[in-house]
């Protein structure tokens, strides 16, 4: 019971595993990246750029549908922001990346377009791109959201928001920093520096935030949490301590940006009906595989069923062996009592024999005494019968007009005097096969005590021959007259034997005959059933074909005529059809009637057309 259920439970897992394995290779992914570098108002930055490009192309590589933009201004970020979030209506993943200037405002984060001038407060809402709005297109997608901020976080709002310079960072003077976002469930929120910190722009072709990144995209099987970390503890030792970024994840579940192509692959390949052979290999090559778990669960309900059946099939192997023994007990019962019938019929036989003989002999000699007075007395039954004849007939005359009259009441009465008679003598002969049976039964006991006494006195006789004289003739004549009666015995004995034989040859040939007779009826093959009553040799079994062939008569006629209509409908000149019409046909006749159509069509080189 116990292994049923964990078997059921392995089952169910493998299910689910097949149901999530083939969403995860049908995620919809879209991302929105931007970098800008190319600043108007605001001190130039020269990696976001290059950055963005970056990126975009990784994740391409990891089937995203990428929204790209470098040196965005106000409407193109907008712009770019609508297709996004129409884009991601329902997706699996959505991603937000942006590389440029960013600040804080009254614990609010907003990311500068390169034509943002920033006068004062009601400028900094018309004149940048609020993270709010970011949040809400994100929002659109069903599954995993994702934010990445590879900006400063520094509040340019002083001197009336005049953005200066401030060297090779990506901020802007005096406020520092930009502020945690809350209400963040079901989002991975990544900042290329903690709060209140500056992010670097770095000296090469990216940022030591995107450089990091992009290299640890490209690592397969990472989950998501794994992965930021280890871009956090690259950054770290790249700017030698001072730049640590900060992540921030609320995911019920394990998340991979990027799974393995091999493995991948290869798993659905084997799909959802693979062997254990197969699944052990793909542990075996994949050990570090995300789908490893899933693999050994499917394992697990395969031995399930494995074990299941190999338990079903040693029952039944016990079970047939059980029956075989039984079969065998039983034949050597059946043989040994075969044995005894048989023995017993061959005693019978030989008292029978010997009583027929004595019979035999007295009656050849009351034949000659009573020859000459049968003769007589037939000769007076026959003046007597001629006598009663003459009297009869008389009668008959003088009754000839009562019996016209009579006719009709003595034809219904004899009717049913003929059925009386019927019944009894049924009557009389099932008692008359009783009564034989009855003798029969007597007639084997008196044959066996007869053969034991004739094997005592045979025994007897061949004690005292030894004993006496080669003399003593009348001993010696009894001797050889039990000899003699043994020998006709066995003799008999023989010929039963093989009139049993006979029999038994008959009962099997009639048994298969019968066997045969019953599939084909349940098949309703009419030629076999003919075959059949041509070949056998079972009394009865003819008028039983007859009476199915009888039955199967009307239906045959029918798909006769259907088979015909069908043939008439072929081309005359069409070989290939009327050589597949005489394969498949059931009907005899149409079938005849197309073989003859293909040998005439290729004796005289018809049918050939293209």
């Amino acid at each position: 019971m116990k292994a049923g259920f964990k078997i059921a439970l392995a089952a169910w897992s493998v299910l689910l595993w097949s149901l999530f394995s083939l969403s995860a290779f049908a995620d919809k992914r879209v991302a929105l990246v931007l970098g800008n570098s190319a600043y108007a108002h605001v001190t130039k930055l020269s990696n976001p750029a290059n950055d963005a490009h970056d990126l975009a192309e990784t994740l391409r590589g990891l089937d995203f549908d990428v929204i790209s933009q470098t040196n965005a201004d106000m409407r193109a970020l907008d712009s770019a922001l609508e297709e996004f979030e129409r884009k991601s209506q329902g997706a699996d993943v959505a991603l937000f990346f942006f590389a440029g200037h960013g600040l804080q405002f009254k614990g609010q984060n907003y990311l500068l377009p390169i034509d943002a001038n920033l006068e004062d407060e009601v400028s900094l809402r018309y004149n940048t791109l609020s993270i709010e709005k970011v949040r809400d297109a994100l929002g659109a997608a069903s599954g995993v959201k994702i934010m990445i901020l590879d900006a400063c976080r520094n509040n340019p709002l002083s001197d009336k928001l005049i953005v200066r310079s401030a060297g090779l960072t990506r901020a802007v003077e005096l406020t520092r920093g930009l502020a945690r976002l809350d209400r963040t469930e079901g989002m991975v929120v990544a900042y290329a520096t903690q709060a209140d910190q500056v992010a670097q722009d770095g000296s090469g072709r990216n940022s030591p935030f995107s450089s990091a990144l992009i290299r640890r995209l490209k690592e397969p099987n990472l989950e998501i949490a794994t992965l930021f970390r280890r871009v956090a503890q690259d950054v770290y030792e790249q700017t030698g301590g001072k730049q640590r970024p900060e992540l921030s994840i609320s995911l019920l579940q394990d998340f991979y940006l990027n799974t393995r192509d091999d493995d991948a692959r290869f798993w659905r390949r084997i799909g959802a009906n693979a062997s254990e052979s197969e699944l052990h290999d793909f542990i075996t090559k994949f050990p570090s595989s995300p789908f490893v778990n899933d693999a050994q669960n499917r394992i697990y309900a395969l031995e399930g069923v494995r074990r299941e059946r190999e338990e079903m099939n040693r029952q039944i192997a016990a079970l047939e062996a059980e029956r075989r023994r039984f079969q065998e007990v039983e034949a050597k019962r059946q043989a040994a009592e075969k044995r005894d019938q048989e023995q017993a019929e061959l005693d019978r036989l030989a008292i029978a024999r010997q009583g027929q003989e004595r019979l035999e002999a007295e009656r050849r000699q009351a034949e000659a005494q009573q020859a000459k007075k049968r003769e007589q007395e037939e000769l007076e039954k026959a003046r007597q019968a001629a006598q009663v004849l003459a009297n009869e007939r008389k009668e008959v005359e003088r009754v000839a007009a009562e019996q016209l009259v009579k006719q009709r009441l003595a034809a219904l009465k004899l009717e049913e005097d003929k059925k009386e008679a019927e019944r009894l003598a049924a009557e009389a002969q099932e008692r008359k096969r009783i009564d034989a049976e009855q003798r029969a039964t007597d007639e084997r006991e008196r044959v066996r005590q007869e053969v034991e006494r004739l094997a005592v006195e045979k025994r007897a006789a061949e004690a005292q021959a030894a004993e006496r004289l080669s003399g003593q003739k009348p001993e010696a004549d009894n001797l050889e007259k039990v000899r003699t009666r043994l020998a006709a015995l066995e003799q008999e004995k023989r010929q039963q034997v093989e009139q049993d034989a006979a029999r038994e040859k008959q009962d099997e040939n009639c048994a298969r005959e019968t066997a045969d007779f019953h599939r084909l009826s349940a098949r309703k093959q009419k030629d076999g059933l003919e075959k059949l009553k041509a070949q056998t040799t079972c009394p009865g079994l003819a008028q039983s074909i007859d009476k199915i062939l009888a039955e199967l008569a009307p239906t045959e006629a029918k798909m006769c005529a259907n088979e015909s209509q069908a043939l008439a409908r072929i081309d005359k000149n069409d070989l290939a059809a009327l050589k597949d019409f005489a394969l498949k046909a059931t009907c005899a006749t149409a079938r005849k009637s197309a073989a003859e159509q293909v040998v005439k069509l290729q004796a005289t080189g018809g049918g050939l057309r293209p």
